[in-house]
């Protein structure tokens, strides 16, 4: 269906599509509610990876995984005294008897593994418990044993921390930020768009759509966490990016619409508003949508959730710009201007106004403007060639984080850093392992092999291995081994030391598995994954943007200036929340020197998509004068250009900082991984409203001149597709 006829059906069923969505709403709205519930705060392994074959086959063999839930046990007398060590038996056997624990090691208790699991002053011992269920059944658990053993016993004092009770504080936060970045867009996206738009009425329409796409949004996380699992962040970045994008969209409908109204009744100026800036609208959800599905090709199922929930969030912001809008606008008639504190600006004669004189400026001294531009963005990049990427540990939490702090006490107060521990899961073991647990005790960074032929270090057995203590090693023709080490597993001495000990040659089939070696194969499965996902960008744009401009160069210009633009984005995010500035500005934060491995694939395939959606809005006005103009000389390429950005430079400018303010409410999230993408996506669309589109653009395309619209003659023979902003 034509733009023009969903204009029309809308308008004139106006009551019928204003109810529709009302409906919507209530209905979004009340199934909606309990979504986080269904969302999960995992999703960060390659399920197809060794690590997490390795985890499946020995808790399916010999009932054991990685520790999920870790209690810092402290106390003022030695750990070993009597009155301590009789208090922390009770507390082991009372956590081994609860429900949904399956199994519990401690100082106490274990003997191969208790000097590791003390402290190391001798007052502060850790027990460490595996519980049962998936990630959401994990968070609830951890919650639940945290309040119960956190505090006092006796003796005894206690906090909790460990996978478990991560995901119960990841998810507690979450929470609490989607209502608070929602508390803080909404109200100031108001206020933006009523200075931009000089009236109340006409601020409240973007606003409303807004809110219809952040309800809309909930419900579509509720489904798709019935269908799949979805990361708990996916509704935190959807919610703002359905708020963004509705916004964008209906501010730059509604900007057409009351700038038709200078020159037609109100039902043309609507039709003639969705056929122009309606069909941008589509061409750039379109743009989003495919850079979003970019993230469906990465296993973890973190990023794959926001590819589904994006897509989704996308299709409703689209439809509530062109259906429900329309529907507002004719309802509204006139009186969209009330409430006005100022009159409307009438239409300047083209040629004229603020943007027309700043492209022409630029575009009088395209080279060193150019110059200046690039070099301002190399010199913002220059970081990021220093990146040091790690999957998030504890220290996504907030500083104050109860759980958080428990973890830093570990990191600091004990030689055994906390999950360090490698487990190697054998099949086809016959018996034979003396010489592979040996070369495994030889690894640097390696303290000691506990398996099935005894205890080594440094190349000798220490320990030997009783017949009973055999069977807790070896079932059948499977085995496993735990390798102690001295090094922290999420640095990259950790991963040097997993891919010296997946190196030592065994008689027998092996997968080691560990929290290091989850986190180096979810790196590997991003590294080998992202030049498919930048492919199917690269590719997508292209295509469309030849589509859209019928010209070859501009979608190579147009993608190489996101690049560019994208590049300084993650320095500025290096330095930022690498290096650890800026925190008085951004908020407080856990400096750990590295970046969130899925930060960056994240943050390009939507702030990529975002750059697409303004690049849209540009061309397509360039382009429609270039073609009203028809003339294919330098100096109409220039006039074009000019015109272009004095249409499009006030609305993509206001665009930007509706967008950034959205994008900043998610900068005041506890999470740092949310930190990150709200303060990197702002700093990406405000970075690309004015260098790259202000300046680099008409730059660039004056120096290409008749270049800019060249294209092989089937293309440019084909239909031309009017899309106009």
């Amino acid at each position: 269906m034509r733009l023009k006829s969903i204009a029309v059906l809308a308008m004139s069923r106006r009551r019928l599509v204003l109810v529709a969505a009302l409906l919507f709403v209530i209905v979004s709205g009340a199934v909606g509610a309990d979504a986080i519930e269904k969302l999960s705060s995992g999703g960060f392994n390659d399920p197809g990876s060794e690590s997490v074959h390795a985890d499946h086959q020995l808790r399916d063999t010999f009932g054991i995984a990685v520790p999920t839930l870790v209690l810092l046990v402290s106390a003022d007398a030695p750990i070993d005294s009597p009155e301590v060590a009789a208090a922390g038996r009770e507390l082991v056997d009372e956590l081994a008897h609860t429900q949904g624990v399956e199994q519990v090691e401690s100082f106490w208790t274990s003997d191969q593994l208790g000097a590791a699991l003390q402290s190391k002053d001798g007052r502060k011992a850790l027990i460490r418990a595996q519980l049962a269920g998936d990630d959401n059944e994990l968070a609830d658990r951890g919650r639940a044993l945290a309040a119960q053993f956190g505090g006092t016993h006796g003796p005894l004092h206690v906090e909790a921390t460990g996978y478990a009770v991560l995901l119960a504080e990841t998810e507690d936060i979450a929470k609490q930020d989607l209502v608070k970045s929602e508390v803080i867009a909404i109200p100031l996206t108001f206020i933006a768009l009523f200075l931009i738009f000089r009236g109340l009425v006409a601020a409240l329409i973007p606003v409303g759509i807004g809110v219809l796409s952040i309800v809309g949004t909930t419900f579509v996380m509720r489904v798709l966490g019935e269908i799949t699992d979805v990361s708990i962040f996916a509704i935190n970045l959807a919610s703002a990016l359905g708020l963004a994008l509705a916004i964008d969209y209906s501010l730059l409908i509604v900007a057409r619409y009351r700038e038709e109204l200078q020159e037609c009744d109100r039902s043309e100026a609507i039709i003639a508003a969705l056929s122009t800036a309606g069909r941008t609208v589509v061409f750039s959800a379109a743009t989003v949508a495919l850079a979003l599905s970019a993230l469906a090709v990465f296993p973890m199922y973190f990023l794959r959730s926001f590819a589904y929930a994006g897509i989704c969030v996308v299709a409703i912001a689209v439809v509530g710009a062109v259906v429900v809008l329309p529907a507002i606008l004719a309802a509204v008639g006139p009186r969209i201007d009330a409430l006005s504190f100022a009159r409307q600006r009438k239409r300047l004669p083209p040629g004229t106004g603020r943007w027309h004189t700043i492209a022409t400026l630029v575009m009088r001294r395209p080279v060193p403007i150019a110059i200046v531009s690039v070099g301002v963005l190399t010199v913002l990049a220059v970081p990021f060639a220093g990146a040091k990427l790690m999957f998030p540990d504890d220290r996504n939490l907030p500083p104050s984080s109860a759980a958080a702090m428990a973890s830093h006490e570990i990191r600091t107060d004990f030689v055994l850093p906390e999950n360090g521990t490698l487990v190697i899961f054998a099949d086809g073991f016959d018996g034979a392992a003396d010489d592979y647990e040996i070369g495994l005790s030889l690894v640097p960074g390696v303290t000691a092999v506990h398996g099935p032929d005894g205890t080594f270090q440094d190349g000798r057995r220490t320990a030997e291995r009783s017949p009973l203590e055999h069977t807790y090693y070896v079932k059948n023709e499977q085995a496993r081994f735990a390798v102690q080490t001295d090094v922290e597993p999420l640095s990259p001495q950790g991963e040097q030391l997993l891919r010296d000990v997946r190196a030592v040659p065994s008689p027998f089939t092996t997968a080691v598995t560990g929290l290091g070696a989850q986190t180096y194969d979810g790196k590997e499965a991003i590294v080998h994954r992202l030049p498919v996902a930048l492919a199917i960008i690269a590719i997508t744009t292209f295509v469309m943007l030849m589509w859209l401009t019928r010209s070859v160069f501009l979608p190579v210009k147009a993608i190489a200036l996101t690049i560019l633009s994208l590049t300084a984005t993650f320095g500025a995010l290096v330095f930022i929340f690498q290096d650890g500035h800026l925190r008085w500005l951004v908020g407080d934060f856990a400096v750990t020197n590295t970046l969130n491995t899925l930060g960056p694939p994240l943050l390009f395939c939507v702030a990529f998509g975002l750059s697409m959606d303004y690049e849209v809005f540009m061309l397509s006005r360039i382009k429609e004068e270039y073609d009203r103009l028809g003339d294919d000389s330098a100096a109409a390429n220039t006039a074009a250009v000019a015109r272009g950005l004095e249409s499009t430079g006030p609305i993509v400018t206001a665009a930007a900082v509706v967008m950034a303010i959205v994008f900043v409410s998610l900068a005041t999230s506890g999470l740092t991984t949310v930190k990150s993408l709200g303060v990197g996506l702002a700093i990406a669309v405000l970075m690309d409203a004015t260098i790259v589109r202000a300046l680099l653009v008409p730059a660039f395309m004056r120096l290409a001149g008749r270049l800019n619209w060249w294209a092989p003659r089937r293309l440019q023979q084909r239909e031309k597709v009017a899309v106009t902003a």
